[in-house]
């Protein structure tokens, strides 16, 4: 994974590239959003393909990408520590939110609104202890990994590890007891039985993310540099505490469907019990054309300048011809078709004007919770010619050159594509209970239309084997390289921060091989 540094205002907007499949690259963006009264922020994106692939505007559409590019923007779970979240007395604690408005329904059970707030406040809760799972968990395998050869070396930091992971184990174990301990509140009457079915779940949620992360931490002690019996007394303790995540589940009524058959129930509910869970992060994308309403006008211009010409042509050709000469039929057959030509003239004619203002598409960002609008998006996809790419960006792009005959061989086709996202700030910190929160928008492009058209990876070349006297046949592995200039800029004016960044997607006609940082 490829990670821009961070602009240098307040660190504002941070991305990750990554290889996500065989023929997906993932953008993500981490966007810094709280304290401003509102955020915006703009990406704007230089594919450098070959030219040999046969990319163009007839082969490779503007419709065609855009189906190729799927977008996402959610929340960042936000972080609490997880002491923080076992102690339903501490400020901010999601359990204590919990506990209050599960005192309110059990109450008022028909009030739809305090149900509703209610399984958020508990799949959010679900999020924030999957992250803090994540996030120590992978704490301590870093610390695994990076442990020294030698008994006296290690001691400290082997302590350091204990001391760590005990804790750690402490804190889950105080937080899935505090967690637990609302089933008798939550799973019978008179809550409602979308309440009672969301705790179930997400509870189920919880175990399998306790074993999935517990059984992560156990493969890196086992594979680390040290024999297992050095750290045998924490990796015991995980051990125990993923077996009573199975027992838990198969005492609740849960099940481990991945003992039966081929998992593949287990996986699909997987899937559908973290889509429930992280449902309660994700924003709701709404796109249309811009200029939609613009284009219908200019169109119903060109008609009635069309139909002006028409009848203007008629008055003339009855004043010059009778109805039944010859004249006047050729008149009006000629006047036919230039309306119709003088229609397609005029739209042209706009769009060539316009276009260059107009994105291909506007998005409405809405939180599906509420419905209410929290932001608003423009988009842009066009195929550049090369002296209409900023000189900075090709400079980036061609840094690497030996030299201008190198350029040369290497021809390339440009795309590019821009995104200017724009929040408002008030109405996400309302959405999020928080002062501070971020933001991620994650691009996923497929590049199968590049991969289609590349030639065999495996190219058999005749070589002279010196040692041998005699010439053989090799196998030559064919790649092709797709390199990106990504721009990333947050504000605007005197407060605009930018980034600029080069990376090279190495590919063949089967998949993506790697992703490279070209510095």
């Amino acid at each position: 994974m490829s990670s821009f540094a961070a602009l240098d205002r307040d660190e504002a907007i941070d991305s990750r590239v990554a290889v996500h499949d065989s023929d997906h690259v993932e953008v993500k963006l981490d966007c810094h959003l709280g304290g401003a009264k509102n955020s915006r922020y703009r990406v704007e994106t230089y594919f450098f393909v070959p030219r040999s692939l046969g990319l163009n505007e007839q082969t490779y559409s503007r419709a065609q990408f855009y189906h190729d590019v799927q977008t996402y923007l959610r929340f960042k779970t936000p972080v609490l520590p997880m002491a923080q979240l076992a102690d339903p007395s501490a400020e901010g604690s999601p359990l204590a939110q919990i506990r209050t408005l599960s005192g309110e329904l059990r109450r008022s059970p028909r009030i739809r609104s305090l149900a509703a707030a209610l399984s958020y406040e508990l799949r959010m809760f679900g999020c924030i202890l999957r992250a803090n799972l994540r996030d120590q968990v992978a704490a301590i395998k870093v610390r695994v990994r990076k442990l020294p050869d030698g008994e006296r070396a290690r001691a400290i930091l082997v302590d350091d590890i204990r001391t760590i992971g005990g804790r750690f184990l402490d804190d889950l174990d105080a937080l899935l007891t505090e967690w637990r301990g609302l089933r008798a509140t939550l799973l019978h009457e008179p809550m409602p039985r979308r309440t009672r079915d969301t705790y179930a779940m997400v509870d189920e949620y919880i175990s399998q993310a306790v074993e999935l992360h517990l059984t992560n931490l156990l493969r890196a002690i086992d594979r680390g540099p040290q024999p297992d019996e050095v750290l045998e007394g924490l990796r015991g303790r995980a051990r125990a505490a993923l077996l009573a995540e199975r027992d838990y589940r198969v005492g609740a009524g849960y099940g481990n469907d991945w003992e039966e058959g081929d998992g593949e129930h287990f996986v699909y509910r997987r899937g559908m019990l973290k889509k429930l869970v992280t449902s309660v992060l994700w924003l709701e994308i709404d796109k249309e054309e811009e200029g939609r309403s613009m284009g219908d006008l200019v169109a119903g211009f060109a008609a009635g300048v069309a139909m002006l010409f028409t009848v203007v042509a008629a008055l003339l050709s009855r004043r010059m011809w009778m109805i039944n000469s010859a004249g006047f039929v050729i008149a009006a057959v000629v006047t036919y078709m230039l309306k119709d030509r003088m229609k397609d003239w005029i739209k042209r004619a706009f769009h060539r004007g316009f276009n260059r203002w107009l994105a291909d598409y506007k998005v409405n960002i809405r939180d599906p919770m509420t419905g209410a609008l929290i932001g608003k998006s423009r988009e842009s996809f066009r195929y550049v010619k090369e002296d209409q790419v900023p000189p900075e960006v090709l400079a980036l792009r061609r840094r690497r050159s030996g030299s201008p005959v190198e350029i040369d061989a290497k021809r390339e086709v440009i795309l590019a594509y821009d995104k200017e996202i724009r929040l408002e700030s008030k109405a996400l910190r309302e959405r999020m209970h928080l002062e501070d929160y971020d933001l991620n928008d994650i691009s996923r492009i497929a590049l199968r239309e590049l991969l289609i058209r590349a030639d065999d990876p495996n190219q058999a070349l005749a070589i002279y084997d010196q040692d041998d006297d005699r010439v053989v046949k090799r196998n030559f592995h064919k790649v092709y390289h797709l390199n990106l200039v990504m721009v990333l800029g947050a504000g605007r004016g005197k407060d605009r921060s930018e980034s600029k960044r080069h990376l090279r997607v190495v590919f063949d006609k089967k998949a993506i091989r790697r992703l490279e940082e070209v510095s």
